[in-house]
């Protein structure tokens, strides 16, 4: 695909979501979220043609893949989040790329970034599903004690990060991201961060009260 039908094709996707996206808040008074475009195996010009968009905010599953596209794109005005589980012999180079890193979920982890002296926001994964083979810490007690290791440390850790599970029905969805909410609300305050929700359920997301939505397929279609 050239340049011109990226952009063509991005700027209706985006301005789609947009007006859905204010509908919603303007409806239920709720703060306009961050919306993250996922451009994980997505090329390059893909991510040019959504910066021309005006699109700034990008997230990345793997960090080579992360590596490879910021080196690329180069210093353009683009905030990286870097949105995958993060492997503590990979952070140096994600933490000199990434403004904020939604998913940390291990103390080493979390160490890791202190000496890097890491100073973008980070969230801590939460797993709402509860199922064993889903990344994530699992209790309120597990978020709290990660986080409070983190900010003993100095790094800025601001809230959760969560997934959903494809087979719940929009009441579960709903409801569980509320509880992610809550989890987020009572162990970083009323300033708490919130990334919840991808192209499939980014609605029950923001209605339950998530600041960052994850769209991939949304904004850039299918992946080839």
């Amino acid at each position: 695909m050239n340049h011109e039908k990226w952009v063509q094709t991005i700027s209706d996707r985006w301005n789609l979501l947009n007006e859905q996206i204010d509908e919603i808040c303007e409806e239920h008074g709720i703060k306009h979220p961050t919306v993250v475009a996922v451009s994980k195996k997505h090329p390059v010009d893909a991510i040019v043609a959504a910066l021309d968009v005006g699109i700034h905010d990008f997230g990345e599953n793997y960090a080579q893949e992360l590596i490879a596209k910021a080196k690329e794109v180069g210093s353009r005005d683009i905030n990286w989040h870097f949105i995958g589980p993060l492997q503590r012999r990979h952070a140096k180079d994600v933490a000199s790329i990434a403004m904020m890193i939604h998913a940390v979920e291990t103390e080493r982890v979390m160490n890791r970034l202190a000496n890097l002296e890491y100073n973008g926001s980070i969230l801590i994964e939460f797993n709402l599903s509860g199922e064993e083979s889903k990344h994530g810490v699992r209790s309120i007690d597990e978020v709290r004690k990660l986080a409070d290791l983190g900010k003993s440390k100095g790094l800025n850790v601001r809230g959760l990060m969560v997934m959903a599970n494809p087979r719940w029905t929009r009441e579960e969805l709903v409801n569980k991201f509320k509880e992610g909410k809550r989890i987020s609300q009572e162990v970083f305050g009323s300033n708490f961060l919130y990334s919840a929700g991808m192209t499939n359920d980014w609605k029950e997301a923001l209605l339950a009260g998530s600041t960052h939505l994850r769209i991939g397929t949304g904004i850039f279609g299918p992946r080839a």
